[in-house]
């Protein structure tokens, strides 16, 4: 995505400093507008080329090679300048600046998910610029790079996110204190440019997330465990119960690795956790909690540590654990035949 910014003529720039009936005054270009207090980005965004279009999900891997999962619905999907789009018109390869409020708890494992509130292709050359951000009472950007001015010949520029009309005709519009998707092309040359934008979408405000219990500490189960060497052949699918599971399981030395949140998505009533400082993940089952590093090998359950055949690791972008730790973990037996892993409750 190009820079926020960019250079009007002067006549234009005359037109965009129109005097606002909802924001405070304008500044004259040229000049620079007072220091801004640090404010709080309102939204996360993540830049990056789309690896994944499946389902209504997208993964992003931005230029670190971190990837993002984002799911899309009831998220607005255009280009730059506006253009509305589908998940089909996204493709593999496809620049993308996916926009979202990060949840007060996170509920995930590698790679983290949210849901996108604005999802921008991004076009090479393109003349549009946007910006997704909570805008104030002056009609700055939480993050001070943008000044919105808007009066009543705004009224026709401004939708909700289904594409109606947000504002009455011929009255100006009142986007104080709302996240706003701009869309423009030109600015003034002040500090912070301003700009009168070329069409605004109001965005649906964040829900604050309900805080959830922290399940007390529990022992671990108490289970015997075997510890077998397999080979290569010894497991291509692996089931839960009688469901498949989507990713397959591997063999590397002797041991057997399962995809750890998609196990945990069969099961039902466990949830993960991935935190990407530690490189670790937590995964709470009933009231047992177990924490997990990635390429460490031991882990813990409640006050309980063991050792198990391997540590967990990241393959193709996804958690695995060695099955004798997911076992423990999550309470299950499991058995392994005719090349199927099949994890299972003792009756």
């Amino acid at each position: 995505m190009k820079t926020c910014v960019k250079l009007a003529a002067s006549v234009l720039a005359a037109a965009l400093l129109a005097p606002s009936a909802v924001f405070a005054e304008e500044t004259p270009s040229g000049n620079t507008l007072p220091a801004q207090e640090a404010k709080k980005e309102y939204f996360s965004k993540c830049d990056g080329s789309v690896t994944l279009v499946k389902d209504g999900l997208i993964r992003v891997q931005d230029a670190r090679d971190s990837e993002t999962d984002f799911t899309t619905a009831g998220a607005v999907l255009s280009d730059e300048t506006g253009a509305a789009l589908t998940l089909s018109d996204i493709k593999v390869g496809d620049s993308v600046t996916a926009y979202f409020v990060k949840p007060f708890i996170m509920t995930y494992i590698y790679p983290p998910r949210f849901s996108a509130a604005v999802l921008l292709k991004n076009i090479e050359d393109s003349p549009g610029n946007a910006i997704v951000d909570f805008f104030d009472e002056n009609g700055l950007s939480s993050d001070g790079s943008l000044k919105l001015n808007v009066s009543a010949a705004s009224s026709g520029k401004v939708f909700d996110t289904e594409g109606n009309a947000a504002a009455k005709p011929g009255e100006t519009p009142d986007l104080k204190n709302k996240p706003l998707l701009v869309y423009y092309s030109v600015t003034t040359r002040s500090a912070p440019p301003q700009t009168s934008g070329d069409k605004i979408i109001v965005l649906p405000e964040a829900p604050e997330a309900p805080v959830k219990p922290v399940p007390p500490i529990a022992k671990a189960p108490d289970m015997e465990i075997p510890q077998i060497k397999f080979d290569e052949n010894s497991a291509k699918a692996v089931y839960v119960g009688e469901k498949l599971v989507s990713q397959q399981p591997y063999v590397k030395d002797g041991v057997i690795f399962a995809p750890l949140r998609a196990v945990c998505d069969e099961v039902g009533g466990a949830t993960l956790s991935w935190d990407e400082k530690e490189r670790s993940v937590t995964v709470v089952s009933g009231t047992a909690r177990t924490l997990l590093i990635i390429g460490k090998k031991e882990y813990t359950i409640g006050p309980d540590m063991f050792v198990p055949s391997a540590a967990p690791e990241i393959r193709a972008g996804y958690t695995y654990a060695p099955i004798d730790t997911i076992s423990r973990a999550l309470g299950l037996q499991y058995a392994v035949a005719d090349g199927k892993l099949s994890f299972f409750r003792a009756e």
